[in-house]
């Protein structure tokens, strides 16, 4: 699924490393002048030590690169750090799926302008 999704024309991925190691991952994918974050990873013992910002920051790049104007995604509404790190990149909150995920959270829409 991965490797269809990268070699769509559309999506793109990013690793990140520390000390020569994977410690982290993002996917995106960009359409109609707009990029959308599908996934982001940090493995446990390289949370909290910048490692989201620096993806993000990468995401932001990729994005400018494929002329996007605008970004999106959408998280779980119990996912608070995740949360933080998306408003601190600049995203805001601009809808809400009421009971989206199977165990009933709200997925939590978010944007910005590029």
């Amino acid at each position: 699924q991965i490797e269809s999704h990268l070699s769509s024309g559309t999506g793109f991925g990013i690793i990140a490393e520390r000390e020569g190691s994977a410690c982290g991952f993002l996917l995106g994918t960009s359409v109609a002048g707009e990029a959308e974050l599908l996934r982001i990873a940090t493995l446990p013992e390289h949370r909290g030590v910048g490692v989201g910002k620096i993806l993000m920051n990468a995401f932001f790049d990729n994005a400018i690169s494929r002329n996007c104007q605008s970004c999106f995604l959408e998280v779980a509404s119990t996912n608070l750090p995740a949360i933080r790190l998306y408003s601190k990149c600049g995203f805001a909150e601009c809808g809400r799926r009421r009971n989206y995920y199977p165990d009933g959270d709200d997925a939590i829409l978010m944007s910005m302008v590029l």
